[in-house]
């Protein structure tokens, strides 16, 4: 026979459960099946007749748990992958979102807009081609340097330039990657900052799908 202290709590527990103001610990799970189980057995064997409270109890606490698995939410659905691309790397700091005008196929064009890039001054990009191949964005040319973030502080803006999808952007995968830096960088500082993973640059990467 349960306890009048364990009965109270597990009164509790279950009228908790029922209200959605949290769920139940190990011990209070434990308690109301305790609970049902003795209801169960208590039914089943010969008893006087002063002890058939027991069946209506148990029956209330296997309605409630029933009651209460029936009212837990399901888990909300994975979020999709966007088609064009995904998000990787860190996830504080300056942000990246790509979007593809007017779709990611030959002839389009990608736009790069960036936020939270508070502290450095130059973006570099570059992308990487299943083939192994490197395209460049920024700087454009081979002697040139990172471009500046014309963004005011703490703003989202676009990039002052693009990535235009054409021969070189054949269909597949890209990687690309960002390396915001806090002055100019040539190629060679670019690479080097992008091996080492060095602590004055945040590296934001990529993934873009260019479709056939």
């Amino acid at each position: 026979m349960m306890d009048p202290d364990e009965r109270r709590d597990e009164d509790r527990a279950v009228a908790r459960l029922l209200s959605g103001r949290g769920s139940l610990s190990r011990p209070e799970h434990e308690s109301i099946l305790g609970a049902v189980l003795e209801a169960t057995q208590a039914e089943a064997a010969p008893e006087p007749s002063g002890s058939r409270w027991w069946w209506p109890a148990g029956l209330a606490a296997l309605l409630a748990v029933g009651l209460a698995l029936w009212m837990v939410p399901a888990d909300p659905p994975a979020r999709p992958e966007s088609d064009a691309f995904t998000a990787r790397g860190q996830s504080e700091g300056p942000q990246l979102e790509l979007r593809c005008e007017p779709s990611c196929r030959a002839g389009g064009h990608v736009v790069l807009e960036v936020a939270d890039a508070e502290g450095y001054g130059h973006v570099a990009m570059f992308s990487f081609r299943e083939d192994g191949a490197v395209i460049w964005y920024a700087p454009g040319a081979e002697d040139g340097r990172s471009a500046p973030l014309p963004l005011p502080r703490r703003a989202r803006g676009l990039l002052p330039f693009r990535i235009e999808l054409d021969q070189a952007h054949t269909s597949g995968r890209y990687e690309v990657v960002a390396v915001f830096s806090k002055r100019a960088l040539d190629r060679d500082a670019i690479r080097r900052a992008y091996e080492t993973r060095t602590r004055d640059v945040a590296i934001v990467e990529r993934t873009l799908e260019v479709q056939p």
